[in-house]
C-alpha cells in the first residue's frame, strides 16, 4: 500500500464517485427492464467500456462481477478474478491487505479508498486507486462490496520522478539542502523523543574551482560523485549525506551528538582524503576541512545550525589543510569579519551605495535571431566605498538572518515600481519588471499592505511587475503565505518560482497556489545540451509547465546551442549572458526606449 499526494487522491475519488454514480444508474436502468435483453445488453457494453475497473465482493471477499473494461492490472481479464479473493488470486501481502479493506467495510458500512500495487503477470508494477463502497439490501445491512479502481501507475511515477528532481540532487542522487532542512526539522520537533539530539558535520573540497577551471567541469563532476560514493561507505545506515553546494557536503547524524565518536569519525573522514581519487585515468588529491555543530547546543534552528557549522569549517581551514573544529562562538576573526560587513550594511543604503542592474529576459518565439525583450529581472548590487562591488551572495544572507531584507525589500520593490512606471507609462506593450522577494518579507512584514502602498506612491501598475518567490516558501506556513500570494494575484501581479529545481516541488505545491511562471535555474542549463541527464531533465520540467499551464523561463543562458535547445523544447524565455549582462537603468532604457516611442507615436 502507498500513499499518494492529497490533491492527486481527491481529484481520483472525485472522478471514482463519479463512476459510482453512473453505475448505479446503469444498474438500477437495468433492473427496471429485465425483460428487455437488448437494454440489459447495451447496459452491461457501456460498463465494460468504462475505463475504469468495476469489481463485486460478496461477503466472503470473492470476486462475483468484474467488468471487462479498465486496466486493474494489465494483463488479467475478467476470467483471472472472477470467483477469487484478493489473497487466492493475484495473492501476496498487498492482496491480503486490499482483502482486510473489504471486511471491515461489512462491519463498518462506511466508503474507503486505497492505493493497491501489485505486479502484473510480466512483472511490471501497477497500482490502482480503489474506491470501496457497501451496498445494502432492503434492512440496511451490507450484502456486498463494490470497488472502482483507476490505473494510477504513470501519475505515481511521475510524482516519484518529480520529487526526485526537486529532493536529490542530479548529479549524486544524494539528498539536497532542502531535504537536509526538513530531516532537521523534522528531528526538532519529533514530540516522541523531546530530548532528540543530533550533529551535523560540514565540509567542502578545498580549490575545487580550480579543478573545474583547469580539467573541465566533467571531470570535477566525476569527482564529486567518487567523494560522495566514498564517504556513503564509511557511514552508518541512519547517518544522510546530503550535498549542500557545488563542492559541498553535509552529514546529518541523528541521535550523536558524543564529542569523541563525532572526533573519530572526523578522523575517518580526513583518512578518506588522504588517498588519490582516481578519475579519467588520473590521481588527484583534495583536501578538506570539516565544521561540527551539535544540537540543541549551538542552536535550536535549522539554518543557523548550517551557518555555524559553515563558520566552524572555514575557521577550519585558517588552522591548515585536513582540519576539523567542533562550532565555538569564540570563533572572532569570522565574528569581527561578519561584524564588519553588517553594519556596513546598515548604512549602506542611506549612503546610496545599494543599486539596481536589469538583465533583460527574451522571447523566442519565431527564432533566436528575432528576440525581444519581454521584460526584466532586477538585481541588487552593493557597491562599497573601499571595499568595491560586494557579491551579493556575500551580503543578502546576512540580510536575510539580520532582517535588514525587509527595509532593503523595500527599497528594492519602490525603485523596481519606480523604473517599470517610467519605462510603460507611455507603452502599448509593457515589459514586466521582475523583483525577488524573501520569506523573510512574508514571514515578519505586512507585504502586502507595503505593496499598495509603493504601487499608489509610483504609479505602477502590477501588471507591470512580476514577483519572484523561492519553492522553499511554499512548504512554510502554507496558511500564511496561501492566503498572502492570493491577495498579491488578486492585485493583478505575476508570481513566479526562482531557481525550480533546486528545492522542494511537488505538483500539489504548484497546483495549490497560484503561480504562473517557473524559472528553471542557471544549474540545469548550464550544462546543457552536452549534458544528456539534465537535458532530460530540463525537458520533464518543460512538460510539467506545461501541463499545468505556466509559463517556463530559462536563466543563465549563455550559448546559442542552449536556446536552440530550449526553443526546440518547448521554452520561449530565457535570461543570459547570451544575450545581455546586467545593466543600468540608464542603459535599459536606451534598449526600449525606440519602442517605447513608436508604440506611442502609433496610439497617439
Amino acid at each position: 500500500m502507498m500513499n499518494l499526494d492529497p490533491l492527486i487522491t481527491t481529484t481520483l475519488a472525485t472522478s471514482l464517485i463519479l463512476c459510482f454514480a453512473l453505475w448505479q444508474k446503469v444498474k438500477k436502468q437495468s433492473n427496471n427492464i429485465k425483460m428487455l435483453s437488448q437494454t440489459a445488453l447495451e447496459s452491461r457494453q457501456l460498463l465494460d467500456k468504462m475505463p475504469n475497473k468495476i469489481i463485486r465482493y460478496n461477503a466472503d471477499c470473492v470476486r462475483t462481477y468484474v467488468s471487462l473494461g479498465g486496466n486493474y492490472l494489465k494483463s488479467w481479464n475478467a476470467e483471472y478474478l472472477l470467483g477469487k479473493k484478493p489473497s487466492e488470486f493475484p495473492g501476496g501481502e498487498n492482496s491480503v491487505v486490499f482483502e482486510e479493506s473489504i471486511k471491515k467495510i461489512f462491519v463498518s458500512k462506511k466508503n474507503t479508498a486505497i492505493n493497491l500495487e501489485l505486479n502484473d503477470p510480466n512483472g511490471e508494477a501497477r497500482v490502482t486507486h480503489f474506491e470501496l463502497f457497501p451496498e445494502f439490501d432492503e434492512k440496511d445491512n451490507v450484502i456486498s462490496v463494490l470497488g472502482i479502481g483507476q490505473d494510477i501507475t504513470e501519475i505515481v511515477k511521475n510524482h516519484h520522478r518529480i520529487y526526485e528532481i526537486t529532493s536529490f540532487d542530479q548529479l549524486t542522487n544524494l539528498p539536497n539542502r532542502i531535504f537536509l532542512l526538513q530531516q532537521m526539522k523534522m528531528l526538532m520537533t519529533d514530540k516522541s523523543n523531546a530530548t532528540q539530539k543530533f550533529a551535523l558535520i560540514h565540509f567542502d573540497l578545498d580549490e575545487f574551482k580550480d579543478i573545474n577551471g583547469f580539467l573541465g567541469f566533467t571531470l570535477g563532476n566525476q569527482l564529486i560523485c567518487e567523494v560522495a560514493h566514498r564517504l556513503k561507505s564509511i557511514l552508518k545506515d541512519d547517518a544522510i549525506l546530503a550535498r549542500t553546494g557545488g563542492a559541498e557536503f553535509t552529514i546529518l547524524l541523528p541521535n550523536c551528538n558524543n564529542q569523541c565518536n563525532l572526533t573519530r569519525l572526523s578522523k575517518k573522514i580526513i583518512q578518506l582524503f588522504s588517498t588519490a581519487f582516481r578519475v579519467q585515468d588520473k590521481d588527484i588529491f583534495i583536501a578538506t576541512n570539516l565544521g561540527i555543530v551539535l544540537y540543541p547546543e549551538h542552536s535550536t534552528d535549522e539554518n543557523t545550525l548550517l551557518l555555524h557549522a559553515d563558520s566552524a569549517m572555514n575557521y577550519a581551514k585558517k588552522t591548515g589543510s585536513n582540519q576539523f573544529l567542533f562550532y565555538d562562538p569564540a570563533f572572532t576573526q569570522a565574528l569581527v569579519m561578519r561584524t564588519e560587513l553588517e553594519t556596513a550594511l546598515r548604512n549602506a543604503q542611506k549612503n546610496n551605495e545599494l543599486m539596481l542592474v536589469y538583465q533583460p529576459q527574451m522571447g523566442f518565439e519565431q527564432s533566436i535571431n528575432e528576440a525581444k525583450i519581454i521584460g526584466a529581472e532586477a538585481l541588487l548590487r552593493w557597491k562599497h566605498p573601499e571595499k568595491g562591488m560586494i557579491p551579493p551572495d556575500k551580503f543578502i544572507p546576512i540580510a536575510e538572518e539580520t532582517g535588514l531584507i525587509i527595509e532593503i525589500g523595500e527599497w528594492v520593490l519602490e525603485s523596481a515600481f519606480l523604473a517599470a512606471s517610467g519605462w510603460n507609462k507611455n507603452a502599448q506593450t509593457p515589459i514586466k519588471i521582475a523583483v525577488n522577494l524573501s520569506s523573510r518579507q512574508f514571514k515578519h512584514h505586512d507585504l502586502v499592505a507595503t505593496i499598495k502602498q509603493l504601487l499608489k506612491k509610483t504609479s505602477c501598475k502590477p501588471q507591470w511587475i512580476k514577483l519572484e518567490i523561492t519553492e522553499s516558501l511554499l512548504i512554510d506556513e502554507a496558511g500564511h503565505i496561501m492566503a498572502m500570494l492570493i491577495a498579491l494575484t488578486e492585485l493583478g501581479f505575476d508570481l513566479s518560482i526562482d531557481d525550480f529545481g533546486t528545492g522542494y516541488s511537488a505538483l500539489s505545491y504548484l497546483t495549490r497556489y497560484p503561480i504562473s511562471q517557473i524559472k528553471i535555474d542557471r544549474s540545469f542549463i548550464t550544462d546543457i545540451p552536452i549534458d544528456i541527464e539534465k537535458c532530460e531533465l530540463v525537458k520533464v520540467i518543460i512538460q510539467i509547465a506545461k501541463v499545468l499551464h505556466l509559463e517556463v523561463i530559462a536563466e543563465g543562458a549563455e550559448t546559442q546551442e542552449q536556446i536552440e535547445f530550449l526553443r526546440r523544447t518547448g521554452c520561449n524565455f530565457a535570461q543570459g549572458y547570451f544575450y545581455f549582462k546586467p545593466m543600468r537603468a540608464e542603459e535599459l532604457s536606451q534598449l526600449i526606449a525606440p519602442v517605447s516611442a513608436l508604440e506611442a507615436a502609433m496610439t497617439a
